[in-house]
């Protein structure tokens, strides 16, 4: 099950993040083409080549230079696994401390022997009819993704990664794990997919394999856990909750077991607009677990839907307080909240803390832009940036609210959503291929 609470574990290690985070600073600028951001002409809404709408220019804070991005948190570690130490990055070192702590932490001890990527490809090289060799290969690229702070190193971690594991699968179709981390690869590549309709398909990819290897592996929590969460980001909220009840009477599934049991339902039951049985279990989640950001954040937005804004703000604060960085949609969401309050001149500083601390410039982060836009007078570019908002907005992590008002401010500004095409030639991660096995079930 992809782990929710990090924040705990990365305090003890921010003295080493922050001297890691130099040498990635210095290398991450060298190689990415960006520079000091100016205020950009509104665009035009062009097809790419792979059939999508082109996005909007998204204008940053002036006088600033964007830092890397953070760095993604790595899925959990299987229990029968040896944790993977990569060695030869620039976040080797914050990799190794965050995989050890998900090893420890999931078998209740201390991790088994690592090895480098180096000692994996000698074993591929000696085992090449050996499945376990490429999944664990495979496994470490994506980890190694998770730790990278470059965007395209990202992807190509993700891409060899993908390669590994469909080896390993072609070679031996029975396992589950092997599904569940091709799962986590497709996961991955939609969290940096632009636009709504890229995400959903690469999630949809991902749920497939998921349930593969919950299907394989019964009794595994992680994987059944990852199908809720999952079938959640895709929007089918109800789907999800139904499912756990049934899951919940099988022996397949206690609840009692999954970790973060309550925060997980509580997304859910945010994203299908209950608000008042979202509220309930994010609250039984802090009872359980203790007050962390990533429960004040799930209660701040909760409660924003719920039209509670007051109480959201100061959720959200006391989030951004505990743990100020990693998570940039944080201070979308309190730049949104102090919008909404006339306090404008606090939106500023939230945007450009959020947007070095995330990739993502959609979503909150667009809509923010267009009000801003459209309040100056500019109707040409606050359309197609709220265009954009819309189209790339995640109900699963933003709940229905926004989303709603998105379209509320569209259809009275007299235009439509955008109706953006799949665009398959910036996503290079490529289907399951036709003639791998006959995938076995078993018998209920």
């Amino acid at each position: 099950m992809k782990p929710k609470n990090f924040d705990r574990f990365l305090l003890p290690v921010a003295g080493t993040l922050a001297g890691l985070l130099l040498v990635a600073l210095v290398a991450a600028l060298i190689s990415l083409p960006r520079g000091a951001a100016s205020p950009a002409a509104a665009p035009q809404m062009a097809p790419t080549a792979g059939g999508a709408v082109a996005a909007p220019a998204i204008t940053l804070p002036p006088t600033w230079t964007p830092p890397p991005p953070p760095t993604p948190f790595p899925s959990s570690t299987p229990t029968h696994l040896p944790t993977v130490d990569i060695t030869q990055t620039v976040a080797s070192q914050t990799l190794r401390m965050m995989m050890d702590f998900e090893s420890a932490d999931t078998q209740g001890g201390q991790p088994a022997a690592s090895q480098t990527i180096a000692e994996l490809d000698v074993a591929v090289i000696a085992r090449q009819n050996d499945p376990d060799a490429y999944f664990q290969r495979g496994r470490a690229y994506e980890q190694l993704a998770s730790a990278s702070m470059i965007e395209s190193v990202y992807v190509e971690d993700l891409t060899q990664g993908l390669r590994d594991l469909d080896k390993a699968i072609s070679i031996n179709s029975t396992q589950g794990v092997y599904f569940e981390y091709r799962g986590f690869v497709y996961w991955d590549q939609a969290k940096i997919a632009k636009y709504r309709v890229d995400r959903d398909r690469l999630l949809k990819i991902a749920l497939d394999n998921m349930q593969i290897a919950a299907r394989l592996t019964p009794h595994g929590i992680g994987a059944q856990t990852n199908v809720l969460s999952l079938m959640g980001e895709l929007g089918q909220c109800q789907e999800a909750l139904d499912l756990e009840q049934k899951l919940e009477k099988s022996d397949a599934y206690s609840p009692d077991q999954a970790l973060n049991f309550n925060y997980h339902m509580a997304r859910l039951d945010l994203c299908g607009g209950k608000y008042t049985e979202a509220l309930a279990n994010v609250d039984k989640a802090i009872q359980l677990d203790g007050i962390n950001c990533d429960s004040s954040q799930a209660r701040a937005i909760i409660l924003y839907n719920a039209d509670r804004k007051d109480e959201a703000l100061a959720a959200m604060d006391t989030c951004l307080k505990t743990w100020p960085y990693w998570r940039g949609e944080r201070y979308y969401w309190r730049a949104l909240m102090n919008y909404d309050r006339g306090q404008k001149d606090q939106v500023p500083q939230d945007l450009e803390a959020g947007a070095r601390n995330t990739w993502s410039r959609e979503g909150i982060y667009a809509y923010i832009q267009a009000r801003q836009a459209l309040d100056g007078g500019d109707r040409k570019h606050g359309i197609e940036l709220l265009q954009y908002a819309e189209a790339s907005m995640n109900i699963y992590a933003d709940g229905p609210a926004l989303l709603d008002r998105v379209r509320k401010e569209l259809a009275a500004l007299g235009v439509f959503p955008l109706s953006p095409t799949p665009d398959v030639s910036q996503l290079r991660v490529t289907p399951m291929p036709t003639t791998f096995p006959r995938i076995p079930t078993k018998k209920p």
